[in-house]
């Protein structure tokens, strides 16, 4: 009898094709599997999941979204970057556990951001904040720090309606606007506050659904490689809005990229919903007699290309002037002249890989800020 045994070759083929497709295969289901069954929802979906701790430190807040825990000291990590944190009778970053009365008999000047405006990496004493709080007290002004990380206007607008409510008195509100910010406010979007105003015309105006990755962007491996490159398909979000069915798909890996080259189809969306809840905020201080201010700040990338006139500072400087509100641009003192300086300030202020600012960016911030502020107001 003949040998029925295939030719070699197409044995090698056999383990060849095995080799590759069966790997392929693991991979493609491993990722498959963990896309619907927890890694889509938990990580854009599940965004209170970043705002919160398992010792309650970091909490999560009915009227608001999140915020702090009141009279607590803990050590809290960013990065590399181990320092204490400790927050006052109001959930603010303070320098102490210490109890703030409702009441001020003199000027009181609360600040409200996201986590540039809360301090990530660094102590109250050693932010923007404190600094600026250090100077303005030795002038009678009372400094709190109402920011907390990933707040949006829509978030800041809801705590300073909740603090107000509760009794607190401030004399001026200066609001933080980060470049995230338009990206935040649609993550946000379906958040429903406890007392959400009855006229609140964006809360939940669209409807999420994940947008299914390609065939190839469910592999495991290939996602990786596009994540390392700031782009993870599996974020993506389609957004629709049920009245007029009309959608776009909201990608928040443009958190920054935004603010220059073709617009992203969710901007036009994030615009409406941050001015809309700025606007309101302006109100709701105007309401209670408070002063009410915005700051503007650039992120390291727009550094990096030199953008001084971006897309979100042209947006916000409009924004302020058509609405007559006080907006202190800390754009300049970023980009001084000559790349070499521009690498100096990206070297020195910022934490290496981050956004964030170094304790030596705080000091730009808070000296750029003091200043635009005593040529506004005096001494």
């Amino acid at each position: 009898m003949g040998d029925l045994r295939p030719p070699r070759w197409q044995v090698r083929l056999l383990a060849i094709v095995v080799g590759i497709a069966l790997p392929l295969a693991v991979d493609w289901i491993a990722g498959y599997l963990t896309y619907h069954l927890g890694d889509y929802r938990d990580s854009n979906r599940g965004v209170f999941r970043i705002n919160a701790d398992a010792s309650g430190f970091r909490r999560q807040d009915r009227d608001y979204s999140h915020g702090f825990a009141a009279k607590r000291v803990t050590t809290a990590t960013w990065g590399k970057l181990s320092y204490t944190l400790a927050t006052n009778s109001l959930g603010f970053k303070d320098d102490s556990p210490r109890d703030v009365p409702l009441q001020s008999s003199g000027p009181r000047l609360m600040f409200i951001g996201d986590s540039f405006t809360e301090g990530m990496g660094l102590p109250y004493a050693q932010t923007w904040v404190g600094l600026v709080d250090k100077v303005l007290s030795t002038q009678g002004v009372e400094v709190l720090n109402g920011g907390v990380l990933s707040y949006c206007p829509k978030t800041v607008y809801y705590k300073t309606k909740a603090l107000l409510d509760g009794g607190l008195r401030l004399s001026n509100i200066v609001f933080f606007i980060d470049v995230s910010d338009m990206a935040d406010e649609l993550i946000f979007n379906d958040f429903l506050p406890a007392n959400k105003d009855q006229d609140d015309a964006w809360t939940r105006r669209y409807v999420k659904t994940p947008q299914p990755p390609s065939l190839a962007q469910y592999s495991l491996i290939y996602r990786t490689l596009l994540k390392r490159q700031g782009r993870d398909p599996w974020k993506k979000t389609v957004f629709t809005e049920p009245h007029t069915g009309e959608s776009f798909v909201f990608d928040p890996n443009d958190r920054e990229a935004w603010t220059r080259g073709q617009p992203p189809d969710w901007l036009q969306a994030a615009e409406g919903s941050a001015a809309y809840y700025v606007t309101k905020l302006a109100a709701l201080c105007a309401a209670h007699a408070i002063g009410f201010e915005i700051a503007i700040y650039p992120w390291p990338q727009e550094i990096s290309a030199n953008d001084a006139h971006s897309r979100y500072r042209s947006f916000w400087q409009t924004f302020s002037a058509e609405q007559h509100v006080g907006c202190y641009d800390l754009h300049e003192a970023f980009f001084p002249a000559g790349p070499a300086a521009r690498q100096r300030i990206l070297a020195l202020d910022f934490i290496p890989g981050d956004t964030h600012w170094t304790a030596a960016g705080h000091q730009l911030v808070a000296g750029e800020w003091l200043r635009q502020y005593h040529e506004r107001h005096g001494n």
